[in-house]
């Protein structure tokens, strides 16, 4: 069973290079839902306009994509 504290685990893998800590320490992960086998979030970064934005979206679905369940 996919759990948000699954998902955050993966999530943190994901560093922000500006401040060297991960996305889910510093808060940029936001209205998680999971219903069933299907998860969304919002990663909420600093500046809408951020160059990283499409980065991490990449890396966000390569990661959660891969949970099993």
């Amino acid at each position: 069973m996919i759990t948000e504290q699954i998902i955050l685990s993966e999530l943190s893998k994901i560093i922000d290079p500006d401040f060297q800590r991960d996305i889910v320490s510093l808060g940029f992960v936001q209205d998680m839902v999971i219903d069933g086998g299907t998860v969304s979030f919002t990663i909420e970064l600093t500046t809408p306009a951020c160059p990283l934005s499409p980065v991490f979206q990449k890396q966000a679905v390569d990661l959660v994509g891969d949970i099993e369940g």
